[in-house]
Formats: structure tokens, sequence, C-alpha cells
């Protein structure tokens, strides 16, 4: 077997919760995930000749956003790239040192909140697996996973679950099938780390988080048997939400998020809140026209839209 391609999928929060800073930096996390078959696309090809790892990245994205992350990826050393890590560490722990050729084709954008590098690094590990069939364990690829990154291991699962620590216990669940998302991910991007600062920064000063779901709806504490026990409910009873949209929403782009989520509302969205630490903001309809109809609306912005029917499978 010398070569492979694997769709790499996404995922939205439906609940995050932040809560104490840990000794080692990241911040323990409640989290609902959920994995949406779309994403992007890898092929590998093991070469003959000694190239370490050609990686190549391709866009498939708007013009402006294209130009926008090539930019970003071009200061970039190969080397920073999650999906070069992932090779990496693989040989690293494998002993397997063939030469690879990788292209890695973006489809989901950069620092939206959707765990699109994530994504790319556990497909990676998957995919080199079943190169150099050295068919590691499940325990194997999760412990490799948990190096490259807090949302790695879930990418590994390929099904909803509940997520708590900084990522790394992960306890599946069940998935309602008759749901429909709808992405939309405004013209900026979110940087994860700038966004756990701020937040720290908030609560450090005494600054209490106003509201954590859309729409002023306070915030409730759920146990984690309740937080998966609530994808039973219909989508307009659940309580989910995400401690982000306190300051989001009163932040530099405030103007931008009221707008996504005041469409979403009127356009028949059962829930709507923000993935991650942004900045996609997305709707849950259960009626796929109405979510088609709000696409429309949303996408003649500078929004980048895309409906997803919920899935309990990646790839």
């Amino acid at each position: 077997m010398n070569e492979c391609i694997v769709q790499a999928g996404c995922k939205i929060n439906l609940h995050l919760e932040v809560k104490d800073r840990r000794p080692d930096g990241y911040h323990n996390l409640e989290s609902i995930f959920i994995p949406l078959k779309w994403g992007d696309i890898l092929s590998f090809t093991a070469l003959d000749q000694r190239v370490s790892c050609d990686l190549r990245v391709f866009w498939n994205m708007s013009r402006k956003r294209t130009e926008t992350f090539q930019k970003s990826f071009r200061d970039m050393p190969v080397e920073k790239n999650i999906v070069y890590k992932a090779v990496s560490l693989f040989r690293e722990r494998t002993g397997w040192d063939k030469s690879m050729r990788i292209a890695l084709e973006k489809k989901v954008p950069v620092g939206a909140g959707l765990g699109g590098g994530s994504a790319d690094a556990a497909a990676t590990l998957r995919a080199l697996d079943a190169l150099a069939e050295t068919r590691l364990s499940f325990d194997e690829l999760c412990e490799m996973a948990s190096e490259l990154g807090s949302d790695v291991p879930f990418f590994l699962y390929k099904t909803p679950a509940y997520v708590s620590g900084r990522g790394e216990r992960i306890q599946k669940t069940a998935c309602p099938w008759d749901f429909w998302a709808l992405l939309v991910v405004p013209d900026f991007e979110s940087d994860t780390a700038s966004a756990f600062r701020a937040l720290d920064k908030e609560r450090e000063n005494g600054a209490a988080l106003r509201v954590s779901r859309v729409g002023g709806k306070p915030k409730s504490s759920l146990s984690g048997k309740e937080l998966m026990d609530g994808l039973k409910d219909h989508p307009l009873n659940w309580r989910y939400c995400n401690d982000f949209l306190s300051f989001f929403l009163e932040g530099d782009h405030k103007k931008e998020y009221s707008v996504i989520f005041e469409t979403l509302k009127n356009g028949g969205a059962d829930f709507y809140s923000l993935s991650g630490s942004g900045s996609c903001c997305f709707g849950i309809f259960t009626h796929k026209q109405a979510a088609e109809s709000t696409e429309k609306v949303l996408a003649d912005g500078e929004n980048f839209v895309q409906i997803i029917q919920f899935t309990s499978c990646i790839f």
C-alpha cells in the first residue's frame, strides 16, 4: 500500500464550559462535541526518494480567504504545521522512515473553532498507520493524538461525545440524525490562545460572565450525564451554552456576531451558538428548507457558509 486518501472532517461544540486553569497551562473543560462529515481532504503517497516529508497545501475556499490563509501559512515554518508534527511523531514512535508526499486540501476555515487542524492530525495518524501497516492499537493512537493537541483524540472516535478534562477524557454518546447544521464563519479569525487569555483576564478582574447563551438566557450548571441526555431533547429545549459568548457579544466584533445570530433566529434555527472559541457561529435546523433559505441570506455578505447534516461518523 503506497497511497491513501482520507477526509478529515470537522466538529462543532454544542456546549463549552471553561473551568479552572490547570498547572500545565491548559483549562479543564466540559463540552459536547459533534463530528460533521465535511472537512479537509488529505492524500498520502509513499516515495522511494529521500525527502523526509513533502507537504503541500491547497485551498478550496473563496479567493479572499485563500489569500489570507496562504499568507499565514507562508509565514509559518513547515515544521510548525500539525500534519508535519503528526508525521514526525509517528516516525519517532514506530521507527517507520518511508518518505512521504502529502497533499492537504483545506476546506475548513482556519481560526473558526471547527477543529480543522486537529482533524487533519488525527487523519494523518490513521493514514500512516495504514500505510506503514503498523496496526497500532486505538490506545496507542490516542496517546500520540493527545501529544499533538487537546482536540485531536476526539477525531479518532468518529462519534458525538461528552469531552472533559483538557480534552483527553472522551465519552461517546448518541446524536440525533434528522437535524441540519448551518455553519457561518465571519470574515475574521479567532485565536484560541488569545481567547482563553481574555477569558482568564475577565475572571481575574472579578467580572461576572453575563451571558453564556445566545438571546440572554442564563447559564445553568449541568452534569455530564445531563449534557449527554440533553441530546435526546428537541433543540428548542437544549440548555447548552458557551462561556466565550459573554465577551464576544460585547467585543470588537459585536455587530458581526449579533447580525449572524439574529439572522439564524429569524431564519428558523431551533438552536444557535458559537463553536469552540469562535469565530464560527452555527444554527441547528430541523427543516432543511429553512436552513437553505437562511444560507442564502447569510451568503450575501462576507461570511463563509456551509450546510451539513448531523452524522455519527467522520469518514
